[in-house]
């Protein structure tokens, strides 16, 4: 994309001279993976491996959405999220994890 069109929203995108009429825009940028942010996180096919609680191999350590898998839907990730924060208030609050 070398330009973007519209007020208010997206109207159109130039797509290697060729303009092409939209009514929104997705920009994807590279971004770290999470093993190179936290050394010894635990991985599974790129993703962050995590239990039902959310809780990563690293004690008080909690990953949600996108990076632990399908499907990458924002539903998904608000409930990965609301999960993991119930995780970690019991982790803060010294409440024994519940086996999955």
């Amino acid at each position: 994309v070398t330009a973007v069109y519209g007020g208010a929203a997206v109207t159109a995108v130039d797509v290697k001279g060729e303009m092409l009429e939209t009514d929104g825009l997705f920009i994807l940028r590279p971004a770290a993976p999470p093993d190179a942010l936290v050394p010894g996180i635990g991985m599974e096919n790129g993703r962050v491996k995590t239990d039902a609680a959310m809780r990563t191999n690293i004690p008080g350590l909690f990953a949600a959405g996108d990076m632990t898998g399908k499907p990458l839907q924002v539903a998904n990730a608000v409930g990965d999220g609301l999960v993991a924060a119930l995780a970690a208030v019991d982790y803060l609050d010294g409440v024994s994890p519940m086996t999955d």
